[in-house]
């Protein structure tokens, strides 16, 4: 097995996300790595509104700086043994851009891309998870 890394996972608490179920999606968490007796490696916080509430809920992973969209409570195991555990990106649950495929991972660039393409992605759906 790999060594598991410190991190640090925010969820967004903006209303769109909380709207969305990104509090439950943060209780999972904090269970899921419960039981699997992480609590001391991984942090767990709330984080502000990353104006990607359109793919809602977020997660993002640090020092990774991994965005997961469209979350749903069911997604946090397999966060947890693919990406925490394994070291290896659950890439379903990564942006997509749908002009050519790209995966957009790195919450950094899906912020400038989202800001970028705005008026696109709303009216054409540019990017799915």
């Amino acid at each position: 097995m790999n060594e598991i890394k410190d991190r640090t996972i925010l969820i967004c608490r903006g209303k769109h996300c909380v709207k969305k179920g990104s509090e439950d999606i943060y209780n999972t968490l904090e269970t899921v790595l419960e039981e699997k007796n992480l609590t001391n490696i991984i942090t767990v916080e709330y984080g502000g509104c990353h104006h990607l509430h359109i793919f809602g809920p977020i997660m993002i992973i640090k020092p990774d700086n991994i965005l997961y969209v469209k979350l749903e409570s069911r997604d946090i195991n397999e966060i947890i043994n693919q990406h925490i555990i394994h070291n290896e990106i659950v890439e379903r649950l990564l942006l997509k851009n749908l002009n050519n495929g790209e995966i957009i991972k790195d919450y950094r660039e899906a912020q400038k891309f989202v800001k970028l393409h705005k008026k696109e992605i709303k009216r054409k759906n540019l990017i799915k998870p």
